[in-house]
C-alpha cells in the first residue's frame, strides 16, 4: 500500500510541474492583428476574452483593447497610441510589458490576413488549459469526497460548460433563411410534419399541435388532482406511438425520460400497468387481482416491455444533473421528450438564494435553456399555490406557486381543473369530468379541453363530445 500511494503521489507531482498548454507567437500575433486592423479586433474581442492568454501582460493588453473598442465615441480606433494610453489610465502599462512591447506587437505580424487562424490556436489553447484545471479539480474531489456521482456530475458540468462556451451564433442575413423555411413551409401541408409529437389526446393535440422540440411545457394542478397521472398517461402514450402518424410507412419509436422526485420508480411502474392494462388500483393495492385482471397485468407488461421509457428516481437532483443525464440518453439511446415531476423538489444548481421565488426562477429559466439545447419537449409538473386551495374557481396564471418567472419561462402552461371538490373524487370509482386549461400558449391558443378521468385505472381519456 505504502508504495501505491508513493507512485500516485509522484504522479501528482508529474501533473502540476508540467508546463500548461499556450502559443505565445499565436498570442502575440492575436494581439498584433488587432493593432493593425480594428475590423479583426472586432471579430477577435467576439471570440476570446483576457482569460484566453496565457501571460498576465497579454490578458492586461487584451483587456485595454475591449476597454478602447468600447469607448461610445465611434471615431476612438485602436492603435499603439490609444492603447498606450489606455494602459496608462489603468497603471498598467508597466506590467504590460512598456511602450516599447506594446509598439513591437504591431509590427509582429505584417498582414492581418490569417487573423482568424491566430485566434483559433489561442483559444483551443485556453480551451486545453481549462479542460487540465477542470480534470484535475475532479481527481482532487475524488480524493476527499465520497460521493462519486456528484463528483462525476459536477465534472461533467464543466466540461460541458467548456464546450459550450465554444458555439457563438453568428449574425444571420435574412436571405440565408428563405430556403429552410420555405421548405418548412411546404412540409407544413402534410398534417405528418405539421404536428408535433402526439400526445395521444385528440383534443390536446388539437389545442397544442402535439409537443414541439425546445418548448418547456408547465403542467400545474391542486396536490391529488392528477399532475402524475396526466404525465404518466402522455409519456406512455408517446412511448406506446399512440395516435403516431405514419412517416415513411413506419411508426419509429420514440425515446421517453421520466425524472420523479416524489414517487419511487415501482410506484410508478405499478401505476404504468394499471393504466395501460385497464387494471383497478385498488385491488392491485390490496393483493385482490382477479384472474382476468392478472391476464392483463401480463398483457401490460408485455406491452411496455417493448416501449423506450426510462425512469430516474434520484430524490436529489438539479437542473445541471438533469441535463446531464439528458446528454448521456441522447447519445447512447437517443431522446425525445423529458417529464419530471415535480418543479418544487429540484435542488438548485446554486447553494445559496435570498429567497425561494429567486431559486425557482434560477430553475425553470435552465430548464428552458436545457429544452432549447436538448431540442426536446420538456414537460415539468408544478404545484399550484396555497391561495387557489382557498377558491372554488379555476386555477389561473398568478396561482402558479413562488414565482412569476414560471409564467415568463414556460411556452406553455397547462392547468387540470375538477368541477367537484377533491376528496368527492378520489372516494369515487366514476369517471370524472376534467377541465385541461390551456392559460398560456406562446405559439397558439388558448383555451379549454375535456378530458375524463378514470381513478381505478390512473388513466385520463379523450372526452366524447
Amino acid at each position: 500500500m505504502a508504495a501505491r500511494a508513493k507512485n500516485t503521489e509522484k504522479r501528482s507531482v508529474l501533473a502540476t510541474t508540467r508546463r500548461m498548454p499556450h502559443n505565445l507567437d499565436a498570442e502575440q500575433a492575436v494581439l498584433g492583428c488587432m493593432l493593425i486592423d480594428n475590423n479583426a479586433a472586432i471579430y477577435i474581442i467576439q471570440e476570446l476574452n483576457k482569460n484566453c492568454f496565457f501571460t498576465e501582460a497579454h490578458q492586461i493588453i487584451f483587456e485595454a483593447m475591449e476597454n478602447v473598442l468600447s469607448r461610445p465615441d465611434v471615431n476612438t480606433t485602436l492603435d499603439v497610441i490609444t492603447l498606450t494610453d489606455e494602459l496608462e489610465r489603468m497603471g498598467q502599462l508597466q506590467l504590460a510589458g512598456g511602450v516599447q512591447y506594446i509598439s513591437s506587437l504591431a509590427s509582429i505580424v505584417p498582414t492581418s490576413a490569417n487573423f482568424k487562424k491566430h485566434a483559433e490556436i489561442v483559444k483551443s489553447k485556453s480551451m486545453l488549459r481549462r479542460i487540465i484545471e477542470t480534470c484535475s479539480y475532479a481527481v482532487e474531489q475524488a480524493y476527499e469526497n465520497e460521493d462519486a456521482e456528484r463528483v462525476l456530475a459536477n465534472a461533467e458540468s464543466a466540461l460541458y460548460d467548456i464546450n459550450k462556451e465554444q458555439e457563438r451564433n453568428e449574425l444571420i442575413k435574412v436571405k440565408e433563411l428563405t430556403v429552410p423555411v420555405l421548405k418548412k413551409l411546404d412540409e407544413l401541408k402534410d398534417p405528418a410534419f405539421r404536428a408535433g409529437i402526439s400526445t395521444g389526446y385528440v383534443g390536446i393535440d388539437n389545442m397544442l399541435n402535439g409537443l414541439h422540440p425546445s418548448d418547456l411545457i408547465l403542467l400545474a394542478a391542486r396536490p391529488g388532482v392528477g399532475k402524475t397521472a396526466l404525465a404518466m398517461n402522455i409519456m406512455s402514450n408517446i412511448a406506446l406511438n399512440v395516435n403516431r402518424k405514419i412517416v415513411n410507412g413506419q411508426k419509429p419509436k420514440l425515446h421517453c425520460a421520466v425524472f420523479s422526485l416524489e414517487m419511487s420508480k415501482e410506484q410508478l411502474m405499478q401505476r404504468l400497468i394499471c393504466s395501460v392494462g385497464g387494471v383497478s388500483m385498488t385491488n392491485a393495492a390490496k393483493g385482490a387481482l382477479s384472474a382476468e385482471e392478472w391476464n392483463k397485468v401480463f398483457a401490460a407488461t408485455k406491452i411496455l416491455d417493448e416501449c423506450e421509457l426510462y425512469i430516474d428516481d434520484s430524490s436529489y437532483i438539479r437542473p445541471q444533473d438533469i441535463l446531464n443525464k439528458c446528454l448521456r440518453m441522447r447519445k447512447e439511446r437517443g431522446l425525445d421528450v423529458v417529464m419530471i415531476d415535480y418543479l418544487q423538489l429540484i435542488t438548485p444548481n446554486k447553494d445559496r438564494f435570498d429567497t425561494r421565488a429567486q431559486e425557482v426562477a434560477d430553475i425553470t429559466r435552465f430548464l428552458k435553456i436545457t429544452a432549447k439545447e436538448l431540442n426536446v419537449p420538456i414537460l415539468l409538473l408544478s404545484q399550484l399555490s396555497r391561495k387557489s386551495e382557498e377558491r372554488k374557481s379555476a386555477p389561473q396564471l398568478s396561482d402558479l406557486r413562488e414565482s412569476g418567472a414560471i409564467e415568463q419561462d414556460a411556452d406553455i402552461v397547462l392547468f387540470i381543473h375538477r368541477a367537484k371538490k377533491d376528496e368527492e373524487i378520489v372516494s369515487s370509482s366514476e369517471p370524472q369530468d376534467i377541465d385541461l386549461i390551456v392559460a398560456k400558449h406562446r405559439n397558439g391558443r388558448t383555451g379549454k379541453i375535456k378530458l375524463i378521468y378514470k381513478g381505478e385505472h390512473v388513466r385520463f381519456y379523450d372526452a366524447i363530445e
